[in-house]
C-alpha cells in the first residue's frame, strides 16, 4: 500500500487525501482517496439529481405562470366585457327614467286637462239648462 497505514489516517484533519511523509518522499494513501472519490461522485451524483429537480420544478413554474397568466388574461377580458355591459345597462336605466318621467308629467298633464273638460262640461249643461229654460218660459210667454 505504498507505506501507508490506513488505519493511521486522521480522516477530520485531512480534506481530500492523506500525506505520509517518509524519510526520503510523500506517498498518498490510495485507500483514503478512493474512499474520497467516491464521496465526490455521490455528491456530483446528488448535485445533479437536485440540479435535475430544479430543473424540473422551474420548468412546472414556469407553465404554471403562463397558465396564469392566461387566466388572468382571460378574466381580463371578462371583466372588461362586463364593465361595458354595466354601462350599456347604466345607459338603458337612464333612458327608462328619462321615459317613465316623461310618462309621469304626461299623465299629470292629462289628468289635469281631464278635469278642466270635466269642469268646462258642467259649466255648459248648466248654461245649457238655463238655456232650455229660457226657451220654455219665452214659449209660454208666445204661445199666452
Amino acid at each position: 500500500m505504498n507505506g501507508c497505514d490506513h488505519n493511521s489516517c486522521d480522516t477530520a484533519a485531512l480534506s481530500y487525501y492523506i500525506l505520509h511523509i517518509t524519510v526520503s518522499k510523500i506517498t498518498i494513501c490510495p485507500v483514503f482517496i478512493y474512499q474520497q472519490l467516491r464521496e465526490m461522485e455521490m455528491e456530483l451524483e446528488d448535485e445533479r439529481k437536485q440540479r435535475s429537480s430544479a430543473s424540473s420544478s422551474k420548468r412546472k413554474l414556469e407553465s404554471d405562470i403562463k397558465d396564469l397568466e392566461g387566466q388572468v388574461e382571460q378574466a381580463s377580458k371578462v371583466k372588461e366585457d362586463a364593465v361595458r355591459q354595466l354601462r350599456k345597462l347604466q345607459g338603458q336605466m337612464k333612458e327608462m327614467a328619462q321615459d317613465l318621467e316623461e310618462a309621469r308629467v304626461s299623465r299629470e298633464e292629462l289628468a289635469a286637462s281631464a278635469k278642466e273638460s270635466e269642469r268646462k262640461f258642467k259649466n255648459l249643461e248648466t248654461e245649457h239648462m238655463q238655456l232650455q229654460e229660457v226657451i220654455m218660459i219665452c214659449t209660454l210667454l208666445c204661445v199666452c
